[in-house]
């Protein structure tokens, strides 16, 4: 019995009218929610998992899980559901299958992916990444209409990318076990309803090269109003792109030769001002990661790029060789709108706060390793 239906039952002795109605009134929210699939991954096996250690110190972070799974046969049916805080990025067999972000999921994406399993080993592949050190990777995958594997203790996490990783072909016995932080529902995690389905993503059509910017500026040293606006020395990595047209596809970071950090990403059909706007999403990547890309395809002409100096241009890799084609392909694979279920019908803002407060106080010359500190101290006893 859930613990407000024994209290109700322990203080009202008898069954009055207000009791009675309470009950009713219970009932029916759990049958619609039911209905809607709200209770969907509640009786499930998987866990939320994610990389010890990291959650308390609050600094972005990004790694790897990894699972094998021994097949006898080519599966007749495969589907895989996954949430994730703040983001995610998945692998089968090294195919790409998809991406999201988002501050505080409410939503769980489903994808059909029994093409991508084979009889023999296979290997599921999550990057798991969030800006505030804090998150969770959930994740189950069906076999042929029964639950083959779930996110478990049993995962291996690694903490730089290796590209051996995305390949059966050698063991995870040097990963880490996943620390497990319990069954959805767990912590702030309320799953507001059924999973959505989710397209694979597709591969970029052939012929179609990806499209650099027409124009680079850094506008750490030549915006001064940017820096007197934010009292910002005149110096630091504040990179426009422009592409001179809209352009739509997946961004592509390249980050071979950067000293990855943490940047804030801004795109916009018009020039974004990071002194009035928020950001679009959050770069954060593992050690050795070659390169980033945007969790969603988009339509943009100018992207501003805040907290790492690009060595080389970022790309846009096409989606469609036309415009109708883009717009189906937008239609399909851009970011889904917020769940409007939420807590009592509110959907939770998409915030990136602390990591924007994190890299402003870099660029500024403030101390932003004291301050996350300072921030993520205990109290003391006194």
């Amino acid at each position: 019995m859930p613990a407000h239906a024994w209290y109700i039952a322990r203080v009202s002795r008898r069954p009055g009218p207000l009791w009675v109605a309470v009950v009713a009134f219970a009932a029916a929210v759990f049958l619609a929610a039911v209905e809607r699939g709200v209770l969907e991954l509640r009786g499930a096996e998987a866990s939320w998992i994610w990389l010890d250690e990291v959650a308390a110190t609050g600094r972005p972070v990004a790694f790897y899980a990894a699972r094998d799974i021994d097949l006898r046969n080519a599966p007749d049916s495969a589907r895989l559901t996954i949430a994730a805080d703040e983001g995610y990025r998945l692998w089968v067999n090294a195919v790409p299958v998809g991406a999201g972000a988002a501050p505080t999921p409410t939503q769980a994406d489903r994808y059909e992916v029994t093409e991508l399993f084979d009889a023999g080993l296979n290997r599921i592949l999550v990057e798991g990444w969030s800006s505030r050190g804090a998150g969770g990777v959930l994740l189950d995958l069906e076999i042929d209409g029964e639950t083959a594997l779930v996110s478990d203790d049993s995962w291996r996490l690694f903490r730089n990318w290796n590209f051996n990783l995305f390949y059966a072909f050698e063991g995870l016995e040097a990963g880490e076990p996943a620390k497990v932080w319990g069954r959805p529902p767990a912590g702030r995690w309320r799953l507001g309803s059924r999973a959505r389905q989710r397209p694979l993503i597709p591969p970029a059509p052939p012929g179609l090269l990806p499209v650099p910017p027409m124009q680079i500026r850094n506008l750490g040293s030549t915006w001064s109003s940017l820096a007197d606006r934010r009292r910002l020395p005149k110096v630091g990595p504040v990179m426009h792109f422009d592409w001179g047209r809209p352009v739509t596809g997946v961004l592509e970071i390249d980050l071979s030769d950067v000293e990855v950090g943490t940047a804030l990403i801004y795109f916009g059909l018009e020039a974004p001002d990071p002194t009035v706007d928020r950001p679009d999403t959050v770069l954060v990547a593992a050690p050795d990661a070659p390169h980033w890309y945007a969790p969603y395809p988009l339509r943009f002409r100018h992207l501003l790029v805040v907290g790492i100096e690009l060595d080389k241009p970022p790309l846009v890799i096409p989606i469609a060789a036309d415009t109708e084609g883009e717009d189906q392909v937008l239609e399909r694979l851009s970011a889904p709108p917020a769940d409007q279920d939420g807590v009592f019908g509110l959907a939770p803002p998409v915030s990136w706060m602390q990591v924007e407060e994190l890299v402003w106080d870099r660029l500024r010359g403030d101390d932003a390793e004291e301050s996350l500190e300072n921030r993520h101290a205990k109290p003391s006893d006194g």
